[in-house]
């Protein structure tokens, strides 16, 4: 593995992990409509019984297998030719 390569790695890891400390979140209000907010993990934004606020894992995951795409891509693209 060369150096851009590595760099591009640790971009896609940074990346993921800056994806998981803030994740989408799927809101319900009371009128039934439903929002997809993004806020940081640990965040206690309206996070009542009245108004459930739940991780959206579904869109996380298709941000990650994007991220581990394009990096990926990246990573073959710049491979060192012997």
């Amino acid at each position: 593995m060369n150096k851009k390569q590595l760099v591009y790695l640790w971009v896609g890891i940074l990346a993921m992990i800056g994806m998981a400390l803030y994740p989408p979140f799927k809101v319900t209000y009371l009128s039934g409509n439903r929002l997809t907010i993004y806020g940081f993990l640990y965040c206690s934004f309206g996070m009542t019984e009245k108004m459930p606020v739940n991780i959206d894992l579904t869109l996380l995951c298709i941000q990650w297998l994007m991220v581990i795409l394009i990096i990926g891509g990246l990573i073959l693209t710049v491979k060192t030719k012997k």
